[in-house]
């Protein structure tokens, strides 16, 4: 029996049961994610197998066309190695999803696959690919040896944290609350209009931490702020702040912002120092590797990313490499 409603109507039984099979599953395709979209826009909806523990988050933009536009990001998660179950969950789900609303007009699936397990998958599936695009992240390996962590950092990096330290830079690790979202995410906006990306609303940010108190699994997410300063006897100099997500045994980094004086040296870096505090901080919960939620290789140096690129590379992390094929139904 497959479960398909509004993530706002889920019983603790279905939360519970989808908690099981999202710690597998990328954020967007958690409880968090869902209610951190539908605070802004839209409908989520939850269509899953609690019996075969598969399925997937789908979003629904309720404005514009009176035909729906659902989609499903980074999902949905099936059985998709096991050529007898993977078509028949997959018509099950576009099925399920087609009847959620009379006005339904397509829906898009983008599942996230693991590099090199494409061309296996699609000869058993029932519908053709519309599309496939690449993505990649690179993970941190977290070590309990901070010693041993520190001499894993390229040459360049430890010479960087070595003088934040010289120059008593500080940092601060907290349990994000919504006091602290009201001032971080502005300053968060005013950044990212500067370097030319969208940072979600206040509202979205609100909703992604708000805990379910009905919920006592151990999957739900926890959301920190890391916020690294250098300042001189009058003045803050630089300020750099990390949203950072812990699940299960992996961290992941969201968000981030730096401001900083014209005239402080380039050489003191807060940004690394919040990132290094956010690694210590995963070694000492336990947690085994650091996402950073994202990277391209092989960029040229007039790439608007090459410098994130080149910053994230000085961790020595493993790249993960993913094919996304996008499904369309109509």
């Amino acid at each position: 029996m497959w479960v398909v409603k509004p993530v706002s109507t889920l019983t603790e039984k279905e939360r519970s049961a989808w908690e099981r099979v999202e710690l597998k599953l990328p954020l967007s395709q958690t409880l968090n994610w869902a209610r951190a979209i539908e605070a802004v826009s839209g409908r989520t909806y939850l269509v899953f197998s609690p019996d075969e523990e598969v399925g997937g988050m789908v979003f629904s933009n309720t404005h514009g066309s009176t035909r729906l536009r659902f989609e499903c990001i980074n999902g949905p998660f099936l059985h998709w190695d096991n050529p007898q179950s993977a078509p028949r969950q997959l018509a099950t789900f576009a099925m399920a999803v087609s009847k959620i609303d009379r006005n339904f007009g397509s829906l898009s699936l983008k599942p996230r696959w693991e590099k090199g397990v494409l061309n296996q998958r699609l000869p058993f599936l029932p519908v053709d690919v519309f599309t496939h695009t690449e993505a990649a992240t690179l993970l941190v390996p977290v070590k309990q040896s901070e010693q041993e962590q520190f001499q894993d950092l390229s040459s360049r990096m430890r010479r960087t944290l070595s003088i934040a330290r010289r120059n008593e830079v500080t940092v601060k690790w907290e349990k994000l609350t919504p006091a602290l979202l009201k001032q971080f995410v502005p300053t968060l906006k005013s950044f990212g209009e500067s370097r030319g990306f969208t940072v979600p609303s206040l509202a979205w940010f609100e909703a992604l931490i708000a805990e379910d108190l009905s919920s006592s699994s151990a999957s739900t997410l926890t959301f920190w702020l890391v916020s690294s300063r250098k300042t001189n006897q009058t003045s803050l100099q630089s300020l750099a702040q990390l949203l950072v997500c812990i699940r299960g045994d992996r961290a992941h980094y969201l968000f981030g912002c730096e401001t900083r004086a014209s005239e402080l040296r380039s050489s003191i870096s807060t940004s690394t120092a919040a990132h290094w505090e956010t690694i210590r901080q995963c070694a000492s919960r336990g947690v085994k590797y650091y996402d950073l939620n994202g990277y391209l290789s092989d960029m040229n140096q007039d790439h608007p990313y090459y410098g994130v690129g080149q910053f994230k590379s000085q961790f020595q992390g493993t790249i993960v490499r993913y094919e996304v094929p996008e499904f369309v139904v109509e």
